[in-house]
């Protein structure tokens, strides 16, 4: 099985779609690529940021970006079991 959801695939139902998967394993794939990519985001406007922000700011986000680290882990084993 393919892990590389096809963004065409529109997954009409629960049943095996054109990219070999099931909907819900695609959705899973797509959620934390989006997620990857926010958090990489997040990672280098930190990096060139944070010192312009308040103390407290940066600790929020560096506790939303711990915890999007965690969230992205908690999907890549849900995606490693797909296989």
């Amino acid at each position: 099985m393919s892990l590389q959801a096809n963004e065409d695939c529109q997954h009409p139902s629960e049943s095996d779609c054109c990219c070999g998967m099931k909907p819900f394993q695609a959705r899973v794939i797509v959620e934390k690529h989006e997620l990857d990519d926010k958090r990489y985001r997040l990672m280098n406007f930190l990096a060139t940021n944070a010192n312009t922000l308040h103390p407290e700011e940066r600790d929020r986000l560096n506790r939303q970006l711990d915890l999007m680290r965690q969230y992205s882990g908690v999907l890549a084993e849900r995606i490693a079991a797909f296989q």
